[in-house]
């Protein structure tokens, strides 16, 4: 959950005196005293941050904090440690998100953590709308593709329907004898008024 924080410390009192600190702020905590209860947490909770102890009793912090950075690079990882161990902390924590060191200042502290939620849960948002981008662009890829179909399957068949209809065929008026056409009275000549001679005849 990307609200909540996943604290990995071997000592008891410490381990409850941070969670106790980030619940007093508002902040979701699930504890783990050793790596392997930690990773398991991890695959179960998917917390929003991790803090692990610099030293762990028998393990070394530093090396679970790398492989929870590796098999998660978008959780923020944060390295707990103490005065006595801070050169061999600030060598390791260039691979990791932050480093606190011990006596811790509780505000300090609750600040840290905020600011590592955040850093996750804006990454998160950018997933999300990277994600939303590739989507519209692929329906908007696959509505260019379904519109070119539709204008070549309208074009060819408006070219059938030309091809089927063929070139288009006067329809005039009948001849008859003669090549005059049908139906329309013979025109006298002018002669056929004057005179009855023979062309009013014909």
């Amino acid at each position: 959950m990307e609200d909540t924080v996943l604290v990995v410390d071997d000592d008891q009192a410490t381990r409850d005196s941070l969670a106790s600190v980030l619940k007093g702020a508002g902040i979701e905590v699930f504890v783990a005293s050793d790596p392997t209860e930690a990773l398991t947490l991890r695959g179960l909770q998917r917390p929003g941050a991790v803090v692990v102890d610099h030293q762990l009793a028998e393990h070394t912090g530093v090396e679970l904090a790398q492989r929870l950075k590796q098999e998660d690079p978008e959780t923020p990882v944060l390295l707990l440690t103490g005065l006595a161990s801070l050169d061999s902390a600030l060598a390791a924590s260039s691979q990791l998100d932050g480093l606190l060191v011990k006596p811790l200042v509780p505000q300090a502290f609750i600040q840290t953590v905020r600011n590592a939620l955040a850093q996750r849960a804006l990454t998160v948002e950018n997933q999300r709308l990277a994600e939303r981008i590739e989507q519209l662009q692929s329906q908007a890829t696959e509505a260019t593709r379904a519109a070119e179909v539709a204008q070549a399957a309208a074009s060819a068949a408006a070219e059938r329907g030309e091809r089927s209809s063929g070139p288009g065929t006067a329809t005039g008026a009948r001849s008859g004898p003669r090549g005059r056409p049908r139906g329309r009275p013979r025109r006298r000549s002018a002669g056929c008024f004057r005179s009855r001679g023979p062309a009013c005849r014909r």
